[in-house]
Parts: C-alpha cells; sequence; structure tokens
C-alpha cells in the first residue's frame, strides 16, 4: 500500500505541477483531496503521510489556508487513532 500511496502523492506533484499555467495551489489541494479520500476508505496511516506532504507543500508555499486545512486532517487523523502526543 505505501508504494502505491508515495506514487499516487508523486503523479499528484507531477500531473499539477507541470505547465506554467497551472493554478499554484492546486498540488497542496490535490495532495489534501487524496488524502481526504485515503483517510475515507480508513487507511489512516496511509493518510496521514499524505496529510504531512501537504502541510510540508503548503509551508513552502506559505500559504495559511492550506497550512490550516492540512492541519486540520492532521488532526483528526491523530484522533483516530489516539495519538494524542503530536
Amino acid at each position: 500500500m505505501k508504494s502505491i500511496l508515495v506514487g499516487l502523492v508523486g503523479a499528484c506533484i507531477w500531473v499539477t505541477g507541470c505547465g506554467e499555467s497551472a493554478d499554484p495551489d492546486l498540488p497542496t489541494k490535490s495532495l489534501l483531496a487524496v488524502g481526504e479520500e485515503i483517510y475515507w476508505q480508513g487507511e489512516i496511516d496511509s493518510a496521514r503521510v499524505v496529510f504531512e506532504a501537504a502541510l510540508d507543500e503548503s509551508r513552502q508555499r506559505a500559504d495559511p489556508a492550506e497550512e490550516a486545512n492540512a492541519l486540520t486532517w492532521l488532526g483528526l487523523a491523530a484522533w483516530r487513532l489516539g495519538d494524542y502526543g503530536d
């Protein structure tokens, strides 16, 4: 599952990040969409990896709205996993 996840994340970044006319927020939004899909399928650990990548991307872009969105999903994942330490 992890290799498939890495491939999906890479594909999201590559597809949405190519081309000069691409929406600059699209890579982070795409990562969040992939993470949400994985989260709702019950693969919470895998979703957390994607949300962490989205958080890194949003911070690199200095996008506070997407950073908050990624942090929210990371909080939900931690709650579902009972991981209250992070």
